[in-house]
């Protein structure tokens, strides 16, 4: 931040006469008639045109150019005693910014070493004041966080009845797309709730996040990649999490009645500390004696509660005893096989047989009663073994 030189106060006459200049050299009618820039005044300026700009500043130095117009207060009373304040009654902007560099032409930009860059904020009900900050353009809005822990953007709603904390509209393509660029995909979106949706699944499927049995239960064992598990009970909630999760157990021909589907990978979740932003309301006491205005800002650090989120992502390698995995239960997976009875063709049935742990294609009389795992996608030549696409659920 570039620390700015002090402002010089000229003497009313110089200013006075350089306005004046300024008005008369101009193509349009205008009157600039009241400076009180070295006055105890409210106003350091006032310019008023009847056509074109009631102030207008320029500054045109390129490299050495510094601020058209500096507006600077140091006011503590209402927020609308602003560095600059903007007032339109007609049908025009209050406000109006015009950048052209590429790149750096902003617009309008704010900056603040304390609480908000830029703060918006409507009133009156939704006729009439219905958005604090709008937006278009090919990105209606963009957010980008400076810091590790940071939220690009925040939506926060205090109303009590339909109001969102985040809406996506669009009429042609995604109201909401997520993408995190991690080849792991965890997530394009996280939530602690409930979703409630049109449920169309493009490429994907159901998986849930279950916990391999504890090394302190005999017979238990890492799980791969593939492998078929059974349900053995159910375990604590993982960090993170209110309610509990299946615990499993590599599934074998002797447990056929608690499958529940094919493991994809291990899984590992973390607790973390991070910043929440909470914000309060701060009344602020007008210094004309009149109503008083509001202002959300942030909670006082000391005020902060400690806030910890759990960090999901999967993992390469075998599930240990008391991991996590992710287990798809239906959709497409790749499973672990062996063709001990002839070629797997796609189509083909998968069922878990003696070998332990593989589902494997059954097509002796005596395995006809066993439950099927998945239907194989591709195909398998015999007495081969390995992972084959296939989609799991499928009776």
């Amino acid at each position: 931040m570039v620390e700015r030189a002090p402002v010089v106060k000229l003497s009313r006459v110089v200013v006075l006469a350089a306005a004046v200049v300024a008005c008369l050299a101009g193509p349009v009618l205008a009157q600039v008639g009241i400076i009180t820039a070295d006055s105890p005044g409210i106003h350091g300026v006032v310019g008023i045109s009847a056509d074109q700009f009631g102030v207008y500043g320029s500054s045109i130095g390129a490299s050495t150019a510094d601020n058209g117009v500096y507006g600077r207060t140091e006011s503590t009373n209402s927020p609308s005693e602003a560095g600059v304040y903007g007032f339109n009654s007609g049908t025009g902007p209050g406000v109006y910014g015009y950048g052209n560099a590429v790149d750096t032409g902003y617009g309008v930009r704010g900056f603040s070493v304390n609480s908000h860059g830029v703060y918006g904020e409507a009133f009156g009900n939704t006729t009439t004041a219905v958005y604090g900050g709008f937006f278009t353009g090919p990105k209606g809005v963009y957010g980008a966080a400076s810091y590790e822990a940071g939220d690009a953007v925040y939506g926060n709603c205090t109303g009590t009845s339909a109001c969102w904390g985040l809406r996506g509209y669009s009429v042609a393509s995604y109201a909401i797309y997520g993408d995190t660029g991690n080849t792991s995909h965890n997530y394009g979106l996280y939530t602690t709730d409930n979703i409630y949706s049109l449920n169309y699944h493009a490429l994907g499927g159901l998986s849930l996040i279950v916990q391999n049995v504890p090394d302190t239960v005999i017979g238990a064992t890492s799980l791969e990649p593939g492998e078929v598990v059974a349900l053995s009970g159910i375990a604590a909630a993982p960090p993170g999490a209110d309610l509990p999760v299946a615990q499993v157990t590599r599934a074998d021909w002797t447990a056929t009645g608690g499958l529940v589907g094919v493991v994809e990978t291990a899984y590992e979740i973390t607790m973390v500390k991070r910043p929440e932003a909470t914000f309060v309301k701060k009344i602020i006491p007008d210094s004309e004696g009149g109503e008083p205005d509001s202002l959300w800002v942030p909670a006082p650090q000391e005020e902060q509660e400690e806030h910890k989120v759990a960090i999901h992502r999967a993992v390469d390698g075998p599930v240990p005893p008391g991991g996590y995995a992710v287990v798809r239960v239906l959709g497409i997976a790749q499973v672990k096989v062996a063709a001990l009875n002839g070629p797997i063709l796609a189509g083909d049935a998968l069922r878990v047989t003696s070998l332990g742990g593989a589902a494997v294609l059954g097509n002796q009389m005596d395995m006809e009663d066993a439950p099927v795992v998945a239907r194989a996608l591709e195909p398998l030549p015999a007495g081969d073994s390995g992972l084959v696409w296939a989609i799991v659920g499928m009776r």
